[in-house]
């Protein structure tokens, strides 16, 4: 099966005719993407999101109040709740930081009621600028210093991977976007500030390792990178299919 992609710069073109309902977001971190959602839907009944880290749940519960969210941690390999109950689930640029990401899938759409969308939204690695190959860059030495501290951080998947992951849910109505938020100058000299600072933070996590030296190299030519192409955010691929 062939997919037409469709390019928007506006997450309400692809959510505003969809009654959300119920909501469970996986891999919901602080709550970036509930956000998202709860801005842009036609509606929504109540939201529910799931982490496996404590302190994203900590922080998601303390930044939205109210009887109308739920913050649990646990497993998205393994759901902790039944089939069938949610109208929507979603992952957000969470497929990369898990081990099974198929079996993640396979939990959204069992605890998907028939009828229910299931969202993928996840960035890719192919097909990017100068200033996104930077950040692709800086994601993958992050990826390296996770590893070493023993957090799930794997790099990040090509536009059609993500495109399969979602084909094998045999899903109905499959739509897939292709997202590109507005940028700013790449060389923003604020932006290469955060990026090389994030580094230099991760970087002191991993002094004793002895791949320190290697990573200290790398953190230096990404940095050098990053002040003659710049860094800009990658695109992100939205998959909406129903149950």
């Amino acid at each position: 099966m062939t997919l037409n992609i469709t390019n928007t710069d506006n997450f309400r073109q692809i959510f505003e005719n969809i009654d959300g309902g119920k909501i469970l977001d996986v891999a919901c971190g602080i709550g970036q993407f509930i956000e998202i959602l709860q801005n842009s839907l036609r509606s929504w009944d109540e939201i529910f999101g799931l982490d496996m880290d404590d302190h994203y749940v900590s922080e998601a519960r303390k930044k939205f109040s109210g009887d109308r969210y739920r913050f649990i941690r646990g497993n998205s390999e393994k759901i902790p709740y039944q089939d069938n109950i949610f109208n929507l689930v979603s992952i957000s640029n969470g497929l990369h930081h898990i081990n099974t990401p198929e079996l993640t899938l396979k939990e959204m759409k069992r605890v998907l009621k028939p009828g229910g969308y299931l969202v993928i939204n996840e960035m890719f690695s192919d097909e990017l600028t100068e200033s996104q190959i930077s950040q692709k860059l800086y994601h993958h030495c992050r990826v390296e210093m996770d590893r070493i501290l023993g957090i799930n951080h794997f790099y990040t998947y090509e536009k059609n991977e993500i495109i399969r992951f979602a084909e094998k849910l045999k899903l109905s109505g499959l739509l897939v976007y292709e997202y590109n938020e507005e940028q700013n100058d790449p060389l923003n000299s604020e932006t290469i500030r955060e990026y090389s600072n994030k580094l230099d933070f991760w970087l002191e996590h991993i002094r004793d390792h002895e791949k320190f030296d290697y990573l200290r190299e790398n953190v230096r030519e990404l940095k050098e990178r990053f002040r003659k192409v710049g860094i800009t955010r990658p695109p992100q691929l939205v998959v909406l299919g129903r149950k």
